[in-house]
């Protein structure tokens, strides 16, 4: 992906192309953009989700609308947008369907990336980061955290510097599958898992959701995600406690969030998991 970026027969952008631009989170100042039209109005009200996970999304060439928590904001190439867990956001990029977009979301120990052009996913991957995760976030915290300009713009600095260098070098270490209609419904499935209340759901249920045999679908999913769907549940529920953790919720309350049958259940797979993930 990140070779195909770089490369300007292939692009079309600039060999030596820098993310010099701002960082954008929930907390920032909302811009002043021009009145926007009945169709805009329209795609940004059916083109947004929330998820467990964080996200960081690049601007790699273009500009468009996004909308963060009931705030909008004009990006342009060279912006990077931190998504926290659960933050209200733009799903796809609109009006200008020629920009081009990476998006990188943290799962617990990896990192699944996708390049959007022409508004739709045109490339996606999973890379394996452990510690650069861990690493990522620490800069994040610290950035939202600091209300000085000047601390923040070093810090900024900083994460785009980071951002660049992977891009550039790590990037290109990921395993790509190239989108076809199969990686659209793939999409489209864990987009449905995401959004449920419980994460109850079975193999058999989703692959007659999208239309596969239970073999095939397996098969998919692994391409897709580089997981089986048993290993991608597990990462699911983590992720799902540590956001519902921090509320301090009841045990029947957290046990349906995360799709057990009773806190009997939730508690042995909590038990079970607790050292390798640090529940």
């Amino acid at each position: 992906m990140t070779e195909n970026i770089m490369k300007q027969e292939n692009s079309g952008l600039p060999l030596k192309f820098n993310f010099s631009g701002r960082i954008v989170t929930a907390d920032s100042r909302h811009d002043e953009i021009q009145e926007l039209t009945p169709e805009q109005s329209r795609w940004l009200l059916h083109n947004h989700h929330r998820h467990e996970f964080r996200e960081i999304m690049v601007v790699i060439a273009g500009s468009c609308v996004f909308q963060l928590k009931n705030k909008y904001f004009n990006l342009h190439a060279g912006d990077i947008v931190l998504l926290h867990s659960m933050e209200l956001h733009t799903e796809g990029h609109y009006p200008d369907e020629k920009a081009v977009f990476w998006w990188g979301s943290f799962w617990t120990d990896m990192l699944r990336i996708h390049l959007w052009k022409e508004n739709k996913i045109s490339d996606s991957g999973i890379l394996s980061m452990g510690a650069f995760n861990d690493f990522i976030y620490q800069i994040w915290d610290e950035f939202v955290s600091r209300k000085t300009d000047d601390v923040r713009e070093e810090i900024a600095t900083i994460m785009s510097v980071l951002v660049n260098h992977f891009l550039r070098t790590e990037h290109q270490k990921k395993s790509s599958l190239p989108c076809n209609e199969q990686c659209h419904i793939m999409e489209k499935i864990i987009q449905y898992i995401e959004g449920m209340p419980s994460l109850n759901c079975t193999l058999d249920s989703l692959a007659l959701l999208a239309g596969y045999s239970k073999v095939h679908f397996q098969r998919i999913f692994i391409q897709y995600t580089g997981m089986t769907f048993r290993e991608y549940l597990l990462r699911k529920r983590v992720e799902r406690y540590f956001r519902l953790a921090a509320g301090n919720p009841s045990l029947k309350e957290i046990a349906y969030e995360l799709g057990f049958s009773s806190p009997a259940a939730y508690l042995h797979w909590k038990q079970r998991n607790q050292t390798e993930y640090h529940l």
